[in-house]
C-alpha cells in the first residue's frame, strides 16, 4: 500500500480537494483508494492534532480537548487504532491523508520526522501533495481566516517580510509564543511562514525525499477523480478591518489572564461586526508575487503539475496594505462592552476546566537521575518524546505475558534437520548451559560456536561440549581485521558444520529466540510462515531491573521485565537478528543478516517479520533494524538481555566488545539497555522443558565442574573491578539510576550520535 499525503497549504484549494474526496469516498473505496474518517471527514484534523508538538498548544487541541500530554497520547492510540482498522476492513492499495495544518503549521524537522514515523506503520511508499496557488492569493485567504480566529496584527506587517534576508526565519522570528488563556495562538497570530513554498519544498523534501515531492495547483490535485470547483469565500476589506480591530480588543480584556472567551461566542461576535461589500482582492498584493517569482519558476520547471505563469501587472505600490476605514460610527469597544454579560457567562462555565487541563500540559517532571545526568538537549528531547508517536510506551501484543504463563510439556520434540545456530563467545560460561539447553529444546538441529580468547573456562566447556556431541567449536583466537566476530562470521560461511543447513541464525549468547507460535517449537514458527526465507527476529530488551548479582539463577527466569514492544527510539531498541534458509541471494553472513544481495539471484526471497507480515521490499536489500512498518512480535521474538545484572556489567566492561571493538561499554550502554518497565515472561511458558534439557547437560560431571569454577571466577574478577576508582563509580551509577522510558531514549538517542 502507499500513501499519498496531503499537506495543503493553499487553504481554497485544500478545501476544494477535501470536499471532493469526501464526496467520492464510497466510489474511491472500490477502487482500493481508502480515503479514511478515522482522522476526521474532511480536514484530517485529528492527523495534525495527535502529532503537533505537544508542549505549543495550538487552537485545535485547545477547542478540542487535547490539551495534556496524556489527552493528546490518546488522541493518537485512537487515530492509530481507527486507520488500523479501516486498512483491515479494506484492504486499500492506496491511502489518501489530507490536514492543512501539516503544511500551515508543522515548521520543525523533527515534527515532520514524528509524521514521518507514524506513516511508516502502515507504508513507506508515500508521496508528498503540495498544492500551492499565486503567494498573493494564498496570503490573503490565510489572513481572512487568521482575522475569523482572533488575529489582531495588520497584513502590513507581513509584508514587510520581503525587505527581510528570509521570509521563512523571519516570520518565525515574529511569531509569538502560545498563552492559550490570554487567547494567544502561534498560528493565528505569526505570519504565515509557508508563503516562503521554495523552503516549504525543500523542509519536507529533507525528511520525506525530493522524489517524494509532488507539487501541483489545486486544478491538477490527484490522478482518478473529479476536483471540487475552487471558489475562494473572501470578505469585504471594511469586515477584514472591522473585525481586526474588534479582535485588539477583545484580546485587550483577556490579556490579565481571568477569563476566557470560547470560539464559538468569539466567532459569534466578529460575524455581528461584518460588513457587506466586494471581496477584498489579491491583486492588491502583486508584489508578493514579484517577490516570489524566481522560486516559482523553479517549481514549475521541477514540477510538472505546477503552473507559473508569471505575476500579474502590478496595481499598487509594492510594499503597501492600506487597511479600509471600519466605516462610520464603528467603535470595537461598545460591541464588546455589549457583549461583556455573554464572555463572562461563558468564562464562568470554562475557565477552571480549560485552566486546569493547560496546567498538566507541560512535560513531565524529571526525575532526580535525570536532572543528574541528562544534558540540556537530552531533556528537551525527552519532554518531546514523551508526548510523540517515536515515544517509547506500552502497547498490547500477541504472546506476551505479564505474569508466569502455564508451562508446556518437558516432553522433548525431535529437532528440525539441518537447523544450524551460529555464535561467537568470549567470557560466557557461566550462561552458556542455560542458552544452550534453550536452543535444543526448542529444535535447533545443530549449535556452532566460534570462542576467542577466553579466560573464564568458556573455551574448555566447549570443548568439552563438543566430545558430547551437543557443539561444534571452532577455536577463533588468531581472528584477523575488524573484529573477531566478523572474522569468525566470514569463516562461518565456507565451514562444513555449516553447510548445507536447512535455516541458520546467528546469535549471541545474550539472545534468546522466543518462539510464541504453537508450542513455541522452531518446526511451530516455520509451519506458521510457508513460504518464508527469511524471518526478522526483533530484539526486546530486557533490562536488569536492579539486580546486581545472578548467581546461580537463569537468566530467563531471574530478568522478566523489558522496553515496552512500542518503542522506536533510539534505533538499537528494535534492531533484528535473522533466521534464514540459505542460498545464492546473499554472500555472506552478517552479525543480523545475511549481506552483500545480489538482485539477480533473488529468486523465492521472501523476508517476513516476526508476526509473519511480508517485509520483503523494505528488508531484502539491506537493513539490521526494524520500524514502526516493519515490526513485529506475535509469531517471534529475540530476548535479549545485555546487562544481566550489576556485577555482570562490569566484568562485560572488561571484557569489552565482540563487533564494535573500539567502542567502550560505559554508562550510556547500561542506560540504552536497562529497559524494564514492560513485564514479560512468555518464554517462561518453555520453562520445564528448559530445566529437562539443562538437567540432562550438567548431569555430566565435568562440564558441572568447570560452569562452577567460571561462577567463581566471575564473582572475583567482579569483586575485584569493584575496588578500582573507575569501575567504582560506575557501579555506584548503574545501581542508583531511575530514568523514565523518554529518559532513557533521550539520553541514548544523543548519546548514540557520539558513538556511533
Amino acid at each position: 500500500m502507499r500513501i499519498t499525503l496531503h499537506i495543503g497549504p493553499d487553504r481554497d484549494g485544500a478545501l476544494a480537494l477535501q470536499a471532493a474526496l469526501d464526496r467520492q469516498r464510497a466510489g474511491l473505496c472500490d477502487r482500493g483508494i481508502l480515503i479514511p474518517r478515522s482522522p476526521g471527514r474532511g480536514n484530517h484534523t485529528r492527523l495534525y492534532m495527535a502529532l503537533s508538538d505537544p508542549r505549543n498548544v495550538d487552537l485545535l487541541r485547545f477547542n478540542r480537548g487535547a490539551i495534556t500530554y496524556a489527552a493528546q497520547a490518546q488522541l493518537r492510540d485512537r487515530l492509530i487504532a481507527g486507520i488500523d482498522n479501516e486498512i483491515t476492513r479494506h484492504r486499500p492499495d492506496h491511502m489518501v491523508l489530507s490536514a492543512l495544518q501539516l503544511g500551515t503549521q508543522m515548521h520543525r524537522r523533527q515534527d515532520l520526522e514524528r509524521l514521518r514515523a507514524l506513516l511508516a506503520r502502515w507504508s513507506d511508499r508515500v508521496d508528498v501533495l503540495i498544492q500551492l496557488r499565486a503567494p498573493s492569493q494564498m496570503l490573503l485567504s490565510h489572513y481572512a481566516w487568521q482575522i475569523s480566529e482572533g488575529r489582531q496584527v495588520p497584513l502590513s506587517r507581513d509584508l514587510a517580510l520581503m525587505g527581510a534576508p528570509g521570509w521563512w526565519d523571519a516570520a518565525l522570528d515574529l511569531t509569538p509564543a502560545p498563552d492559550p488563556m490570554r487567547g494567544i495562538f502561534s498560528e493565528i497570530q505569526g505570519p504565515p511562514f509557508w508563503i516562503d513554498t521554495a523552503r516549504l519544498v525543500r523542509q519536507w523534501g529533507a525528511v520525506f525525499g525530493p522524489e517524494a515531492l509532488r507539487v501541483t495547483t489545486p486544478t491538477h490535485p490527484l490522478p482518478g477523480f473529479d476536483p471540487e470547483p475552487l471558489v475562494p469565500a473572501l470578505p469585504s476589506p471594511m469586515t477584514l478591518a472591522r473585525q481586526r480591530l474588534l479582535n485588539v480588543d477583545i484580546l485587550r480584556l483577556l490579556a490579565d489572564g481571568t477569563r476566557v472567551l470560547p470560539r464559538t461566542l468569539w466567532n459569534s461576535l466578529l460575524r455581528e461586526v461584518a460588513a457587506d461589500g466586494p471581496a477584498v482582492d489579491a491583486s492588491d498584493l502583486v508584489a508578493l508575487d514579484r517577490h516570489f517569482d524566481r522560486d516559482l519558476h523553479a517549481l514549475a520547471r521541477a514540477h510538472a503539475g505546477f503552473d507559473w505563469p508569471g505575476p500579474p501587472a502590478r496595481t499598487r505600490k509594492p510594499d503597501s496594505w492600506d487597511e479600509p476605514d471600519p466605516g462610520p460610527g464603528y467603535r470595537p469597544t461598545q460591541y464588546l462592552a455589549a457583549a461583556r454579560p455573554r464572555i463572562e457567562r461563558a468564562s464562568r462555565t470554562q475557565f477552571a476546566r480549560r485552566k486546569s487541563a493547560l496546567d498538566q500540559a507541560h512535560p513531565p517532571a524529571l526525575s532526580p537521575s535525570a536532572r543528574r545526568i541528562l544534558n540540556a538537549e537530552m531533556a528537551e528531547l525527552a519532554a518531546r518524546l514523551a508526548g510523540s508517536d517515536l515515544g517509547p510506551r506500552i502497547v498490547p501484543v500477541t504472546g506476551d505475558a505479564a505474569a508466569v504463563p502455564p508451562a508446556l510439556s518437558p516432553t522433548p520434540t525431535p529437532p528440525v534437520p539441518g537447523a544450524t545456530l551460529v555464535a561467537c563467545v568470549k567470557d560466557e560460561a557461566p550462561y552458556l548451559p542455560e542458552w544452550l539447553a534453550h536452543h535444543r529444546a526448542i529444535g535447533f538441529d545443530r549449535i556452532v560456536i566460534y570462542s576467542n580468547s577466553c579466560s573464564d573456562g568458556t573455551d574448555r566447556m566447549l570443548d568439552r561440549l563438543q566430545q558430547l556431541g551437543l557443539v561444534v567449536h571452532r577455536h577463533n583466537d588468531d581472528w584477523q581485521g575488524q573484529s573477531p566476530q566478523t572474522w569468525a562470521l566470514r569463516r562461518a560461511r565456507r565451514d562444513p558444520a555449516i553447510a548445507g543447513a536447512s535455516w541458520i541464525a546467528h546469535i549471541d549468547v545474550d539472545e534468546f529466540i522466543n518462539i510464541r507460535a504453537g508450542q513455541g517449537h522452531l518446526a511451530d514458527l516455520i509451519a506458521a510462515l510457508p513460504g518464508a526465507s527469511h524471518i526478522a527476529m526483533t530484539w526486546r530488551l530486557f533490562g536488569a531491573g536492579g539486580l546486581r548479582d545472578l548467581g546461580p539463577d537463569l537468566v530467563t527466569e531471574r530478568l522478566t521485565r523489558c522496553a515496552p514492544a512500542h518503542c522506536p527510539k533510539p534505533h538499537t531498541a528494535w534492531g533484528f537478528k535473522t533466521l534464514f534458509r540459505d542460498g545464492p541471494a546473499y554472500a555472506r553472513l552478517g552479525c543480523h543478516r545475511p549481506t552483500r544481495f545480489d538482485p539477480a539471484r533473488a529468486d523465492g526471497v521472501r523476508w517476513v517479520n516476526g508476526s509473519g507480515r511480508d517485509v520483503t521490499q523494505a528488508l531484502r536489500a539491506g537493513g539490521w533494524r526494524s520500524t514502526q512498518a516493519t515490526v513485529g512480535y506475535d509469531l517471534v521474538q529475540l530476548n535479549h538481555y545485555p546487562l544481566r545484572g550489576a556485577h555482570a556489567f562490569l566484568v562485560k566492561r572488561r571484557r569489552g566488545r565482540a563487533l564494535h571493538v573500539n567502542r567502550q561499554i560505559g554508562l550510556a550502554y547500561w542506560i540504552r539497555n536497562d529497559w524494564t518497565s514492560q513485564p514479560e515472561q512468555s518464554i517462561r511458558r518453555g520453562r520445564a522443558r528448559l530445566r529437562a534439557a539443562l538437567d540432562d547437560l550438567l548431569a555430566d560431571a565435568p562440564l558441572a565442574t568447570i560452569l562452577e569454577e567460571a561462577r567463581a571466577w566471575h564473582a572475583r574478577i567482579a569483586d575485584e573491578l569493584r575496588s578500582q576508582p573507575d569501575f567504582a563509580r560506575l557501579y555506584e551509577d548503574v545501581t542508583t539510576l531511575a530514568l523514565s522510558d523518554a529518559e532513557r531514549a533521550a539520553h541514548a538517542i544523543v548519546a548514540l550520535r557520539s558513538d556511533g
